[in-house]
């Protein structure tokens, strides 16, 4: 395997348990101050459902405790405990994990939420709801 390169075998969905305004700007400072080197997240999900860079692809995340080798952490601002993520932004933010699976050859069955490797509510309930509906119907599919 080429220097740099990374097997990527399953992609974590997360929230920021902030407000949806979150920039990557204040993550990564955010964690920063926690002493890491940057943002953990390779990806954040804005408001507007844009989808921007955060950690490279190719360097380890710091978003999921003993999943960070082999896995891409996207994170969609605001706090999912509260509200559903609106259908135009959810709709967004799907279409880039398929393109996502696309480009590392996986299927639906590789996406997972946070909660799933770790005692915590992230991405919040109303999400978690969200993404366990879309999964269930796409399992199995590329």
């Amino acid at each position: 395997m080429p220097r740099g390169k990374r097997t990527i075998r399953k992609i974590i969905i997360h929230h920021s348990a902030s407000p949806t305004s979150t920039t990557v700007e204040d993550i990564d400072r955010w964690h920063k101050a926690r002493g890491w080197s940057g943002i953990g997240y390779h990806y954040v999900c804005l408001q507007d459902g844009t989808i921007e860079n955060g950690r490279p692809v190719n360097k380890r995340g710091a978003h999921t405790l003993n999943h960070n080798g082999d896995s891409i952490g996207i994170c969609v601002t605001g706090n999912f405990q509260d509200y559903h993520c609106p259908k135009p932004r959810f709709d967004k933010l799907m279409k880039f994990v398929n393109e996502l699976l696309q480009t590392h050859n996986l299927s639906w069955d590789h996406v997972y939420y946070h909660k799933q490797f770790s005692n915590t509510a992230c991405c919040g309930h109303f999400l978690i709801e969200q993404l366990k509906q879309y999964l269930k119907s796409r399992r199995g599919t590329c």
